[in-house]
């Protein structure tokens, strides 16, 4: 796992920094989540149940910081998340209420899904992804099975969207058109 210190004074890396309860069993990212990197863990149903559950609180503590300080820097919030090489598509009801949690945060800006198996009963949730958060920079889709059926939803979510900056697509089978 990896973590990109938010400072020289920052404290000593722990498990929890890592989005990992003490005895490494469950997932869940805290307020000093700064790169939630799990992957190759397979994680289960239940653990990407438990992050979605927690990004909320999350959210709520960053306000919380937003109005007790006049700068965001010192604050440390899931910035990045990390899943790749997980099944996540074969678990696309925990997959959908993930990126639901996602589109709701403020605070990730770099979400990493590639080669999680992430199939075209999960494009719509993907759509709304994009239509409706406001601070991933770049989403990474690349090695998924997302077919040609997802490029509606993947590009009237990107019409929307005024703030990625790149989106990763290739290897899911999408049309050229929508690649470019």
């Amino acid at each position: 796992y990896g973590l990109a210190p938010a400072s020289p004074e920052a404290k000593p890396v722990t498990q929890k920094h890592y989005g990992l309860s003490d005895d490494t069993s469950t997932v869940a990212p805290t307020s000093e989540t700064i790169m939630l990197d799990l992957r190759a863990r397979q994680i289960s149903k239940t653990e990407l149940l438990g992050v979605a559950a927690r990004l909320p609180q999350c959210k709520k503590l960053e306000r919380y910081v937003a109005l007790r300080t006049t700068s965001h820097a010192t604050a440390e919030f899931p910035r990045s998340v990390n899943l790749e090489w997980n099944s996540l598509g074969q678990q696309p009801d925990a997959l959908s209420s993930f990126l639901v949690a996602v589109s709701e945060s403020t605070s990730v800006k770099s979400l990493d899904l590639r080669n999680t198996s992430i199939g075209r009963d999960c494009a719509s949730a993907i759509g709304n992804l994009l239509t409706r958060n406001r601070s991933i920079e770049h989403l990474d889709l690349r090695w998924n099975s997302l077919g040609p059926h997802s490029e509606q939803f993947i590009l009237s979510g990107l019409q929307s969207n005024p703030v990625i900056r790149s989106i990763e697509l290739s290897g899911n089978e999408l049309s050229p058109e929508c690649l470019s």
